[in-house]
């Protein structure tokens, strides 16, 4: 399996021209967890905000641990913490669903110091 460098299919795909606004969805994830379970959670978190429209972009950041989401989400109104509820990360703060934005400003002045979950 080839995985694309995002900055590349950015590159390469052509603009969309769309009358049409377009949705944006920021999910936030603790960089610290397993691999599947971090999938699971940022699964959990996309689903606890509206459906998601057509062309909707879903945008996944990371911050470093549970102290930090949850500092995060605080700053975040609207935004749905997902807390586990199963061991062994029962009660634990594990990613943040943001509601969809077309105007990205609010959101931007919160999230853009963040990177990408890669």
């Amino acid at each position: 399996m080839t995985i694309l460098d995002p900055a590349l299919i950015l590159i390469t795909c052509p603009p969309r021209i769309s009358a049409r606004p377009v949705w944006t969805q920021f999910i936030i994830t603790r960089r610290d967890l397993p691999i599947g379970v971090m999938a699971a959670q940022v699964a959990h978190a996309a689903g606890s905000m509206a459906p998601h429209p057509p062309d909707c972009h879903v945008v996944v950041l990371a911050v470093e641990d549970e102290t930090s989401l949850r500092r995060l989400a605080a700053r975040l109104p609207g935004s749905c913490l997902v807390e586990e509820v199963d061991p062994p990360y029962g009660g634990q703060a594990m990613a943040i669903g943001c509601p969809l934005v077309v105007d990205r400003t609010a959101i931007r002045k919160e999230v853009s110091s963040l990177p990408l979950l890669r």
